[in-house]
């Protein structure tokens, strides 16, 4: 079976970015938000959101907690 929940599709955009994908999950996953906008809409958010921690996390591993958070969540708001 091909198709897959929106609730998998949110499961599968997670774990993209914390364990990797099988090639089946990538396929998927591919399938389900081609069919689905808000999924879609969620992935390209979430890869979003894990690219700027990334880069800030580089730039600044030792900074403050709180100012993490707020300048992430100001970038992520643009």
């Amino acid at each position: 079976m091909f198709s897959i929940s929106c609730k998998r599709a949110s499961e599968l955009v997670h774990k993209k970015h914390n364990e990797g994908l099988t090639t089946k999950e990538r396929w998927r996953l591919k399938i389900h938000t081609g069919m689905c906008s808000a999924c879609k809409t969620f992935e390209k958010q979430t890869d979003q959101i894990e690219k700027i921690v990334k880069s800030r996390i580089q730039k600044q591993p030792s900074a403050n907690l709180e100012d993490f958070k707020v300048d992430t969540l100001s970038k992520i708001n643009k």
